[in-house]
């Protein structure tokens, strides 16, 4: 390139480092280790999946909101903005390519067509997780920014192991802790539909049982909620427990789905339970002698979900300020 061009190339520029679905199956290794030898490249440098042919999806990003695809592409990769869209880069597969203990989540990204065919759809009708699965990736078809993210692909050290949607996403971080903020539809027992934003102010404790072949892992997650939006009810007092209870519920039956996905079907350890197991060992060789990898398939695991509602929604006689709620 540089025989051919007036410019001398420099990839320190780079935001996005994009892998076709095809050749991430066969694995990114070589390619990962020549972008982190290239001190020019950034190791927070983005890394994605594509369905298809990745130069028609980077020729189909024309944001409306902004000015350039560089900055399209640092905005919507923003950690902090969405709980649905994975972020992974080429530190993390640096880091936990070669690891037993945990392996790397990326998005799932494509050009939206006429009819969108891709295994996350195909993944969403066997892994139907609840209300919010249907709009996560649900983007008008008129959109003139036929850049899309269709969900998550899990990876196996280099090697891609799967795709699924992007609520899928959501669960990983609650699992991992790193939940800012997300907005989450739960449906009580009168059929009404309560929107809650979901935050976590500590991370989840693991308790594991490494004594026997099959480990065993116990999660609890603590999650804080704000009532956002509720359909014609009103919440009386002593109905948030009700409420806490419905989405104890739901996110412990959801999140169970998501690790029989990755435990049993894909045998990846996208959450690094494997490296909290860890502890468990006073030094290095006894936990390779364990061999985690080999016994993870196998491991037994069991979610509990502590809610509390620290603010309040509609609660009947509202508009009576002067009695207690």
């Amino acid at each position: 390139a540089n025989d051919n061009i007036s410019k001398i190339v420099n990839l320190s520029h780079v935001k996005l480092v994009l892998f076709s679905e095809e050749v991430a199956k066969k694995g990114i290794r070589k390619y990962i280790d020549g972008f982190v030898r290239e001190l020019s490249v950034r190791p927070a440098t983005i890394v994605a999946v594509c369905d298809n042919s990745c130069k028609d999806y980077l020729k189909s990003i024309t944001p409306k909101l902004e000015a350039n695809p560089e900055k399209y592409i640092n905005d919507i990769f923003d950690k902090s903005k969405t709980a649905f869209l994975p972020s992974a880069t080429l530190s993390d597969f640096f880091v936990w390519g070669d690891s037993k203990s945990k392996d790397v989540t990326t998005a799932y990204l494509g050009r939206l067509k006429d009819e969108k065919k891709s295994d996350a759809k195909k993944d969403k009708e066997e892994y139907s997780y609840g209300i919010d699965d249907e709009k996560t990736d649900n983007v008008p078809l008129e959109a003139k920014n036929k850049a899309v993210v269709f969900g998550t692909a899990f990876f196996d050290g280099y090697k891609l192991a799967g795709t699924g949607t992007s609520i899928e996403n959501m669960y990983l971080k609650l699992l991992t802790g790193k939940i800012s903020e997300a907005v989450y539809t739960v449906k009580i027992k009168n059929d009404a539909m309560i929107e809650l934003s979901l935050t976590q102010e500590n991370k989840p404790e693991f308790k594991i049982d490494t004594s026997h072949y099959a480990p065993k892992v116990q999660i609890n997650v603590d999650i804080q909620a704000d009532i956002m939006s509720m359909e014609d009810t009103v919440i009386k007092k002593g109905s948030y427990k009700v409420l806490s209870d419905a989405l104890e519920n739901d996110l412990e039956k959801n999140i169970n789905k998501y690790l029989y996905k990755i435990v049993r079907d894909l045998k990846v350890d996208s959450v690094g339970i494997g490296n909290e197991a860890k502890r468990n060992f006073l030094t290095m060789q006894e936990w390779k002698k364990y061999d985690w990898h080999k016994k993870y398939p196998f491991l037994q695991y069991e979610t509990k979900v502590n809610v509390k509602i620290k603010k309040f929604g509609l609660i009947d006689k509202s508009l009576d300020i002067g009695n207690e709620g």
